[in-house]
């Protein structure tokens, strides 16, 4: 079934059945080119559009009761796919979010980056594949998220509070990944093609090697993926570095030039099936990612980590009649990390840490009505249960069991001018740590505190009852200008970590304790948003704020190990976070659009110290010229982009590697303000796309707040990244 394209109130879309967002069978894709960078609207055919569309938008389904326009859901939602993802996919998630408002990322070199979404991070921002959660560790800041951006065809990143559809750890949003969907051919075709992408980038000698295939016929496909980096290790501009003379600046860096024990390796592949009978299909999806790398250490050494995922994933979808869907998944994740002892670079022979994870998932959701109806909506279960065996030596975190049972449901009211979302959930959580699940049961039975040496009393066994809840508006005052708020209740139970850590975490150079009577985090909070679309500009405002209850942080507490690493401990404390941002896009000619945007984030806890690991304010400038065509090139595009950060305090002994601050011979955990120039260009010629890239160009030397190598080293210096990618 063909698509057909209409042009109504500036809005340009694109309808067709089989280019539906696979969260529900029957409904119709929708592909919403609007604003002022659009220049033509098109099918979603799976390859990257000819020409420049800068601003191609589909419908949205992460955070929302049913697949939605971006604009028309009180959610503050993006996404990020086509042109946008080929040139951002890196190693790194958080790296290729890091552009969207109020996103950020805490990055260890370039093959770690987790995201920052309006100031939450680790256990607050929720990571999924395709609606269902992955647990990948999370609780560490240098642990990073178990998704390969090459393996998916989109990015969905919802801001705020996403508790009613994903339960605990979504209270800063949900970052969704969504896989390559099966593309069927019509009658007796067959539908088949790929891609091939090779990256290289100067920075730390990465060489990326990527590939896609799909192969279909009407009712079965199958579609792929293989991806394979080889990092070597980081460069960092030259300067000064500590001497040992003790009469230098303290935040001069400890190493500075090409930066020891920073490079890394990953293999990651995805294969997916599908075959569709009537109106329902069934697809099964299989992920394996693996990634080796090193970690730079104070004092010079390296540590090495060993991280797996292995993914599999079932689905199943069709429609019940009288304006009815349902769909069902079964997700099995298993998540496996190995590091060394500090000071022992890779390979991981002798793990001091030994952690496996496996998860499963059972989610049933039952869908009413679309969004061009006036009522739909949704009702859901799920089921989670998850089972972790510590081996190593440390009592970093133990073994230990999680089930969760949640329903939920969410509903959308379209009255025009006005658009009503609310949702309301229920989990039941337990928590149990498990002795014959962990290397050294005796030192999860009978805890000493690591300052006091007094002991501490645990119990093994923690279990939650909460109710979480939402509303969403948006008020349509014409054809370009809508306003949206939200109001809602989040939830997050403590990990296993947070309860019971009581050992050495050599990844970050400090021994850590956790506190086993932890309470529930919960929230109040809410957003405004002010939403304007027109043929030339495009811009949206937004503020918020949300006052938590038992936010859970892990404090420096001062005290030493005999070894000499810092002891931290885990707390808890009533907090508040306020923030907003603002962002815009102008169409300033044919051949010229602007882009900016500003965002900033404060957090104070109820005794007035500041919520750490906050982004710096920033401020992003750029300027994109292109043509259609120019000679044989077609679609050139030129960028030029400018990012300043604000300077920045850390906030005392809370922050993480605020040991720095206080050491009188090296090192920082605050920053200063910096700005950086990124240059970039690119055109395509035929099948083929090349894309040249300058991050850094002036090689400025800076800090960037949330690089954990800041205490020690410089960030990133002038990274030159060449890409080329060939359809078939």
């Amino acid at each position: 079934m063909k698509g057909t394209c209409n042009k109504a109130s500036g809005l340009f879309a694109c309808l067709s059945m089989q280019q539906a967002i696979s969260t529900r069978i029957g409904a119709m894709g929708l592909l919403l080119a609007m604003g002022p960078t659009v220049l033509s609207a098109q099918e979603d055919t799976g390859e990257v559009p000819e020409g420049p569309v800068y601003t191609l938008e589909k419908y949205v389904v992460t955070g929302t009761a049913q697949p939605v326009r971006a604009f028309e859901t009180p959610a503050d939602v993006s996404a990020i796919h086509g042109e946008e993802k080929l040139r951002r996919q890196t190693a790194s998630l958080g790296e290729m979010l890091d552009h969207l408002p109020s996103v950020s990322t805490i990055a260890t070199g370039s093959g770690v980056g987790k995201p920052v979404i309006r100031g939450l991070t680790d256990n607050r921002v929720r990571v999924l594949q395709e609606g269902i959660g992955v647990n990948y560790q999370q609780f560490g800041v240098r642990h990073p998220p178990n998704i390969d951006p090459f393996l998916t065809e989109r990015v969905e990143v919802v801001r705020g509070v996403s508790s009613i559809l994903y339960g605990s750890d979504a209270f800063g949003g949900a970052v969704n990944a969504i896989s390559p969907r099966i593309r069927y051919a019509s009658g007796d075709e067959w539908n088949h093609g790929g891609r091939g992408t090779y990256r290289y980038a100067s920075g730390n000698d990465l060489h990326t090697g990527a590939v896609s295939l799909n192969l279909a016929q009407e009712n079965w496909g199958l579609t792929g993926a293989l991806v394979r980096r080889d990092a070597g290790n980081l460069t960092v501009p030259d300067v000064e570095t500590f001497d040992g003379s003790g009469t230098q600046s303290p935040d001069v860096p400890k190493f500075d030039g090409e930066l020891d024990f920073t490079d890394f390796e990953q293999t990651n592949a995805m294969l997916k099936g599908g075959y569709r009978w009537g109106n329902a299909e069934g697809t099964l999806r299989y992920e394996r990612w693996e990634h080796e790398n090193n970690y730079l250490l104070p004092n010079g050494k390296g540590i090495g980590i060993d991280l797996a995922n292995n993914l599999l994933k079932a689905d199943i979808a069709g429609g019940l009649g009288d304006n009815w869907d349902w769909k069902a998944s079964y997700t099995w994740n298993e998540n496996l990390r190995r590091a060394n002892p500090g000071g022992q670079p890779l390979p991981v022979r002798t793990p001091n840490i030994d952690l496996e994870r496996d998860s499963h998932t059972l989610r049933t959701e039952f869908l009413h009505g679309n969004p061009e109806n006036r009522l739909s909506g949704t009702i859901g279960f799920e089921s989670l249960y998850e089972d972790q065996k510590s081996s190593g030596p440390t009592g970093l975190t133990p073994g230990g069991q999680v089930e969760n049972l949640a329903l939920f449901t969410m509903g959308r009211l379209a009255a025009d001018p006005w658009i009503f979302e609310a949702g309301l959930r229920y989990d039941y959580r337990s928590q149990e740590a498990d002795p014959s699940q962990t290397a050294d049961d005796d030192l999860l039975r009978n805890r000493l505190d690591p300052v006091t040496g007094l002991p501490v009393d645990v119990d093994l066994k923690n279990q939650y009852d909460v109710v979480t809840a939402s509303l969403g508006v948006i008020y349509q005052i014409n054809e370009s200008l809508a306003l949206a708020a939200n109001a809602n209740r989040g939830f997050r139970a403590p990990g296993l970590f947070e309860l019971y850590a009581d050992g050495v975490h050599g990844g970050v150079a400090a021994y850590q304790f956790g506190q086993a009577d932890l309470q529930e985090e919960t929230s109040h909070g809410g957003d405004f948003q002010v939403r304007w679309r027109s043929d030339r500009l495009n811009w949206t405002a937004t503020a918020y704020a949300t006052d938590f209850s038992n936010f859970i942080f892990l404090g420096d507490t001062g005290a030493v190990t005999a070894g000499g690493l810092p002891i931290f401990k885990v707390g808890q404390n009533d907090a508040t976070l306020v923030g907003g941002d603002l962002s815009a896009s102008f169409r300033a000619t044919d051949w010229l659009t602007l882009n900016g945007s500003y965002e900033l984030v404060r957090g104070e806890f109820a005794g007035g110290e500041d919520v750490p690991l906050l982004p710096a304010d920033q401020l992003r400038l750029e300027a994109v010229f292109h043509r259609e065509s120019l000679a044989w090139m077609e679609s050139p595009m030129l960028r030029i982009g400018i990012r300043h950060a604000r300077a920045k305090d850390a906030a005392g002994t809370l922050e993480p590697f605020s040991q720095f601050d206080a050491n009188p011979n090296f090192g920082t955990a605050s920053t200063d303000a910096y700005t950086l120039l990124d240059l970039g260009a690119a055109f395509r010629f035929r099948h083929w796309r090349l894309d040249l890239m300058v991050k850094n160009a002036t090689d400025e030397v800076y800090r960037d707040f949330l690089d954990t190598y800041k205490g020690y080293a410089l960030s990133p210096g002038r990274n030159i990244v060449l890409q080329a990618s060939l359809a078939f």
